[in-house]
């Protein structure tokens, strides 16, 4: 193997070392410092979008906790709404079953003196046939005709008791 003989040491040594140097200055000069300037750029933008999104993480929270205020006042303004609906509703109803109650009491006022006024005539019809047929049943069963003013007496005392 040619590498390894002897006589070629010091030629294999010269260009070992000028091949390095090149490499160095190659990559001290040239890629190095383009690789570092991308590593800077990069940990600026790195730095960058932490600082961003921690600007936006604090403008989120922010947000957050003006949609939890803005919610917790329409939840109380709806719930004064409705306390107040609520109100204004029962109100009303307490205000219509008052009248309801004021006009079934008027009714049946009025179905009551109806009722009596019908039970008052019927009685004014009933009185001459019950006095007729009270007659004759006792006629029957007397053998004697009473007389209308005893019957009117028996009949009328008869109403009273049952009106008490």
């Amino acid at each position: 193997m040619p590498q390894l003989d002897p006589t070629s040491f010091s030629s294999q040594l010269f260009w070992l070392v000028i091949s390095f140097v090149a490499l160095y200055v190659l990559l001290a000069r040239v890629l190095l410092p383009r690789v570092q300037s991308v590593l800077a750029l990069r940990a600026r933008t790195i730095e960058g979008d932490i600082e961003q999104a921690e600007r936006m993480k604090s403008e989120a929270e922010r947000a957050s906790e003006q949609y939890e205020k803005t919610l917790s006042e329409a939840r109380a303004k709806s719930q004064t709404m409705l306390a107040a609906a609520h109100a204004e509703i029962s109100a009303r109803m307490a205000k219509r079953q008052t009248e309801l109650d004021e006009a079934i009491e008027k009714q049946l006022a009025q179905s009551d003196a109806a009722i009596r006024g019908a039970k008052q005539q019927v009685a004014d019809k009933l009185a001459p046939v019950a006095g007729e047929l009270t007659s004759l049943i006792v006629e029957v069963l007397v053998h004697q005709k009473p007389s209308p003013k005893d019957i009117g007496d028996v009949l009328s005392g008869l109403a009273k008791e049952r009106s008490l």
